[in-house]
């Protein structure tokens, strides 16, 4: 028998299983380098979904880049699904740094009152709210939607938005995070400050056998609990033997490993649908004890294992031939022309070329510059929170002893990036105090030296 939906839910969102359709194919879909074309496949497109109507962030590859900006490691999809409602959808672990943002479990104390995951909560730091602050103000509807990694980010963003800004703390009725297969993420007193009065707004769904989730949260509750870690029923085997070494190594580990909580309202799903929780518990330690079981279990933790089981259940009626057109959101888009000023300035033995933006749409999305000069490539970042963006590139004038227009200036930003051919007049190149004063004293010395020679001439 299928479970249903709890009715203060539906009371409340009675759109909640048209929503969890957008969701669990958004969460999908966005592990995709290109998510437009998967919603063309099957089994996506013999569903009514709304997410026709979306744009998604790009990771560039240059290492320099990575290093530069962090947001260039969070890759999310905004989409506009009809009925005055946004969604944003973010992506699980895929590559290194995901992974490294996974382990950090140290605590990041915050305005929260409570402390957090430091990976998490570094990774939603770096996301920009402009976007989203914006559309609340407008009356939309925000939905914030993750599975795994990327649940913990849509989480974190959700209470920045409902804690930390005006247009959140007004309308936090309009705000909903829906997040799959998400880990833990804070403390005891994290989780008092958010259930106070937002429980309703956070809606963890994990599936019944997840074993990421479950493992991670049998961990901190064996690693903090009073008792002693117990051994599983079969001695002798490798599980049995990781837990006699966590009892042994426990007063280390409850340092290393915070003890985070559950929050908000908690959903188990299995074959037969959603069913309310308190929390979502390891039945048995004795799961850990066959590797059989544990690929299932491991299974269980992927995006499409939690399509399949609301689509058993829920998405019957949702079926039909999706032949929309998709459009593109362009509204977090870097603008193609803007004004600029240059200025180029030759010191020794290299140019200081600066491109300043008096006025630049969507900079917060800004990723880093790149000059190409000839054969030389140069990157910059500039804070893009400050008024004036202003780019500063060093071209050695050993590589090019003459600087030649046109140059080539090209701006990435985390949806779209822009180039630029700039054109400039050699009289403009300045000469920096030092190479002034250099080629001063160089003219002096040759002046000296005619000086010497003459008289020197002279008398003979």
């Amino acid at each position: 028998m299928v479970n249903s939906i709890p009715g203060h839910i539906l009371e409340k969102y009675p759109d909640y299983i048209d929503l969890l359709l957008n969701c669990t194919i958004a969460c999908r879909i966005v592990y995709d380098p290109n998510p437009i074309e998967l919603l063309k496949c099957t089994p996506f497109v013999s569903y009514s979904h709304s997410l026709n109507k979306i744009c998604f962030s790009h990771q560039h590859n240059s290492p320099l880049i990575r290093h530069i900006n962090p947001l260039n490691d969070i890759r999310y999809l905004i989409a506009d699904i009809g009925q005055k409602r946004i969604l944003a959808a973010f992506r699980g672990s895929i590559c290194t740094s995901d992974f490294i943002t996974d382990v950090r479990i140290n605590s990041s104390s915050n305005a929260y009152l409570g402390k957090i995951h430091s990976g998490f909560f570094d990774r939603s730091e770096a996301v920009p709210l402009t976007y989203l602050v914006n559309k609340l103000s407008q009356g939309y509807r925000l939905i914030l939607t993750g599975h795994s990694l990327g649940a913990a980010i849509a989480s974190l963003i959700t209470t920045k938005l409902i804690l930390s800004t005006k247009a959140g703390s007004q309308h936090s009725d309009k705000i909903l995070f829906i997040g799959f297969g998400c880990p833990l993420i804070g403390d005891q007193n994290f989780k008092n400050n958010i259930e106070k009065n937002h429980k309703n707004n956070f809606h963890f769904i994990k599936n019944e056998d997840d074993l990421v989730v479950i493992s991670l949260d049998f961990l901190t509750n064996k690693v903090h609990s009073q008792s002693e870690i117990d051994s599983l029923a079969n001695s002798g085997t490798f599980f049995s033997t990781l837990q006699k070494g966590m009892q042994l190594a426990k007063p280390i580990l409850q340092t290393l490993v915070p003890r985070y909580e559950q929050f908000g309202i908690q959903f188990q799903l299995d074959k037969n649908g959603l069913k309310l929780v308190d929390t979502v518990e390891m039945d048995s330690s004795s799961k850990l004890d066959n590797l059989n079981t544990l690929l299932s279990q491991a299974y269980n933790h992927f995006i499409q294992n939690y399509f399949f089981n609301f689509e058993c259940n829920y998405f019957s009626n949702l079926k039909c031939k999706n032949s929309s057109i998709f459009e593109s959101i362009t509204d977090l888009n870097l603008p193609e022309n803007c004004t600029y000023t240059i200025r180029i300035v030759r010191s020794i033995d290299i140019y200081q070329i600066f491109i300043s933006f008096s006025s630049i749409g969507n900079k917060e999305n800004i990723l880093c510059a790149k000059l190409v000069c000839a054969d030389e490539i140069a990157y910059n970042f500039n804070d893009p929170l400050k008024d004036n963006l202003c780019f500063k590139f060093e071209v050695r004038i050993l590589k090019i002893p003459i600087l030649i227009s046109p140059i080539e200036l090209t701006i990435y930003g985390h949806f779209n990036s822009v180039k630029y051919l700039i054109n400039f007049n050699p009289n403009i190149v300045e000469e920096n105090a030092n190479l002034a004063r250099n080629n001063l004293n160089k003219l002096e010395m040759a002046s000296k030296a005619l000086s010497f020679g003459l008289k020197f001439l002279t008398k003979k």
